[in-house]
């Protein structure tokens, strides 16, 4: 079994963890639960744990106090921050300690059990005959899997979190030799565009092609992945938002179909089933359809009397009814204006040429 360790000075935060790992993921157990870094020393003496989850903000002693503590000590233990994301600036110093990964606030445990298991497969493979690229290939699936399903679900403290994350890494190799960090980063670009198109379903197929200059500087490497994702987050909110509005348009004509009886029908009432303000929704609806809200509601109102005209035993006070018009003076007057006859003249009309197409 994979031993863990938590540490985190919130109660809730580690039941949680420790249910949603001792039932999800095969093959771990938790060793101890620890409330700060001080604490959690002790407990990773004695149970010489695998994997060690830590918060970064705690009493007595933080989260990289107690890793750089256990990293002086020789721990070979694995390390995961689970923080929020205004404590990011603390995990790039986190990197020099080697942390296997950084999660957000709240947890998203998927993710945790993604790290996990990816964890699990390393230590099974035997990581300590494990190159250093053997564990940036393992790891950088992980972090392009979590950059693509941030953009595809539009979550930007997620995709934000990563940006940093990334530039902290190419930062901590500006001194050493840039062509590797053109190495790693291929190899992330090239997983990510492979997530992007597992995420969207294929519907976002990306090209992993890329000309970095193994001799440029490095964060120019981080710059182009930046302006790239930025991008394409961008134009998955914008396509996806456009979709959202025809569904929503969609929905809302339905809404307005089943509800054309109803004589106080009204834009708000509309705005309110689709949970946006009125003037938003007005502006939305009438970009969709071409008209305001009043012109398209009469429209319809007055094209389903005109079906139902058509239908001799209707009476036309009721027809009036059915479309939602109360008094019926009302009803003439807006029916005449939009057809150019009273209902009764074009119920006339409308029998005068049925009996010429039917040759009586």
């Amino acid at each position: 079994m994979i031993k863990v360790l938590i540490v985190d000075d919130e109660r809730m935060i580690k039941m949680s963890m420790r249910s949603v790992i001792e039932t999800e993921a095969e093959g771990f157990v938790v060793v101890a639960e620890a409330d700060d870094g001080r604490q959690a020393i002790d407990l990773a003496e004695y149970h010489q744990p695998d994997i060690i989850i830590t918060d970064i903000r705690m009493s007595m002693m933080d989260g990289l106090a107690l890793i750089h503590e256990l990293r002086e000590r020789d721990s070979q233990a694995e390390f995961i921050i689970v923080s929020g994301y205004a404590d990011f600036e603390y995990a790039r110093t986190a990197l020099r300690y080697h942390v296997t990964d950084y999660l957000l606030k709240p947890i998203n445990y998927e993710q945790l059990l993604s790290v996990l298991n990816t964890i699990k497969l390393r230590l099974s493979q035997g990581d300590s005959n494990n190159t250093s690229w053997d564990k940036w290939v393992l790891d950088s699936k992980i972090y392009a899997e979590q950059a693509a399903k941030a953009i595809w679900n539009i979550r930007e403290g997620e995709l934000c979190a990563e940006l940093e994350r990334i530039k902290a890494d190419i930062q901590a190799e500006e001194s050493g030799d840039v062509s590797y960090v053109v190495k790693k980063y291929l190899c992330y670009f090239s997983s990510f565009c492979e997530q992007m198109e597992l995420v969207s379903q294929n519907s976002i197929v990306l090209s992993s092609d890329v000309d970095w200059d193994p001799m440029s500087d490095s964060l120019a490497i981080y710059e182009h992945i930046r302006a790239f994702m930025s991008d394409l987050a961008e134009s998955v909110r914008a396509t996806r938002m456009a979709l959202s509005q025809r569904y929503m348009m969609r929905d809302v004509l339905a809404y307005i179909e089943q509800h054309l009886s109803d004589p106080n029908l009204s834009l708000k009432d509309a705005a309110d089933y689709c949970g946006l303000s009125a003037n938003y929704f007005g502006s939305l609806f009438k970009k969709a359809t071409g008209d305001s809200f009043l012109q398209y509601l009469t429209e319809i109102r007055i094209n389903r009397a005109k079906s139902l005209l058509q239908q001799p035993f209707a009476k036309v006070y009721e027809i009036g009814l059915i479309v939602g018009f109360e008094d019926y003076s009302h009803f003439s007057k807006i029916f005449k204006k939009q057809t150019g006859f009273s209902p009764t003249a074009y119920r006339k009309s409308a029998d005068f040429l049925a009996c010429i197409y039917d040759g009586k």
